[in-house]
């Protein structure tokens, strides 16, 4: 493919995040910004993803069935989001973050994705209690099994102890 030379002015701060993500990639800044118009490009193709609106009590019989019929979450996909969050907000892989931003970011995921509250992590001796709560048990349920998934083999935390109390998970951690 045949190249053209173009100038462009960024923001400072713009340019700083791109710097940033280029370091992380160990490539050139040219070659970033590059990667990321061709990918913000690429997302322009797929269809735009819509949100939809569905009452409480719809969507709280839904995870009541999927329990009650004790249908497996989809672990791979929640993890691909996960990674992908984190990949395109920080340009790194979860191994290459912190665990203080690792805990600050899970928190907004499972905020965004459950809607749970009351999502805390704790030090407790020379381990790190996690809880939080969902808007109804059969949801926590679900959420449970996606996040020790997510925790045990995408993380490698190794999970001491994990259960659901109505509403609330919790999970120890080593």
């Amino acid at each position: 493919m045949k190249r053209a030379q173009i100038s462009l002015r960024l923001n400072r701060d713009l340019l700083e995040k791109i710097s940033e993500i280029a370091k992380s990639k160990n490539v050139t800044l040219t070659t970033a910004i590059r990667e990321l118009i061709v990918r913000g490009l690429e997302s322009l193709k797929r269809p735009p993803i819509e949100s939809i609106s569905l009452s409480k009590n719809l969507v709280r019989w839904l995870f009541d069935e999927i329990v009650k019929h004790k249908i497996s979450p989809p672990t791979e996909v929640f993890t691909e989001e996960v990674q992908g969050y984190f990949l395109w907000k920080f340009g790194k892989s979860l191994k290459e973050l912190s665990m203080e931003l690792l805990k600050k970011e899970l928190k907004g995921v499972l905020e965004a994705v459950f809607g749970a509250v009351n999502v805390q992590f704790e030090t407790r001796v020379d381990k790190m209690v996690m809880r939080a709560d969902f808007p109804f048990p059969s949801m926590a349920v679900i959420a449970h099994a996606l996040i020790r998934d997510f925790l045990e083999n995408t993380i490698k935390c190794q999970v001491v102890e994990s259960r659901v109390v109505g509403n609330r998970v919790l999970f120890v951690l080593q």
